[in-house]
């Protein structure tokens, strides 16, 4: 019997089953088919996974004109790897410290239910000089390419920087992001504050300058835990 070869369609629906095992051993063992654990390895050194591939996969399953465009990054723990390209120090969400990763900026599109990959490019500033930012805005520009007008951009506060806040705007969508405490924002023209020194005891929301970019509304929210988060939007008609 001819043993099967492995396929991108086979390699998506183990890593979407598969809760704790990833090699090409365990790939080869739960195989519908009869399958050699070299035979992936023979095909992931010859494929290769572009955001190209993601997005002819991803397309069909999100809508262009609606829902939401989430950008975020997540490292892939490699602390055992020492000498694996890709790999370096950087901080991980997942473990709320400095890991040893490989860090993937993501673009996620969403109907507020399901979250569906469409565009991914790998940090890499060592081989070609750009930043997350950088690999952000320019997801944001292909999107626009592909006919895409979402709801909302929603980003954590790594992603707020003025130029991905202006990238966007140009293009005459909306955001919501999250703030760092100390972001400058003004109620009163040439003065600046931080947005954790604005009077969060009579309003949840305020109106402000945010230096560098123009008028937004901002929002304070308190979690149970006691953790505060500063969220932003250039949306002016939305309320508390």
């Amino acid at each position: 019997m001819q043993n099967q070869k492995c396929s991108i369609d086979l390699y998506v629906d183990f890593l979407i089953a598969s809760q704790k095992q990833y090699s090409g051993v365990e790939l080869s063992r739960v195989s519908p088919r009869p399958m050699a654990h070299d035979a992936v390895s023979r095909w992931l050194s010859a494929e290769k996974l572009t955001p190209k591939t993601l997005w002819e996969h991803s397309q069909q399953l999100v809508e262009s004109r609606s829902g939401y465009w989430i950008i975020d990054d997540t490292v892939l723990d490699k602390q055992y790897a020492h000498n694996m390209a890709l790999i370096k120090k950087q901080y991980s969400g997942k473990h709320d410290k400095v890991v040893q990763g490989i860090d993937i900026v993501n673009h996620v599109g969403s109907d507020g239910e399901k979250y569906v990959p469409v565009d991914f490019r790998i940090y890499d500033p060592g081989c070609d000089g750009k930043t997350k930012n950088d690999h952000a805005r320019e997801m944001i520009h292909v999107a626009e390419k592909r006919g895409f007008k979402p709801l909302y951009v929603l980003m954590d506060a790594w992603y707020t920087c003025v130029d991905n806040l202006k990238a966007i705007a140009r293009k005459g969508w909306q955001w919501i992001g999250a703030l760092k405490c100390n972001r400058l924002v003004s109620l009163v023209q040439g003065t600046y504050i931080p947005v954790a020194d604005l009077d969060w005891t009579e309003n949840s929301v305020h109106k402000v300058w945010l230096k560098a970019y123009g008028f937004v509304l901002v929002s304070k929210m308190v979690a149970t835990n006691g953790d505060i988060t500063y969220s932003a939007t250039n949306d002016l008609s939305l309320t508390d």
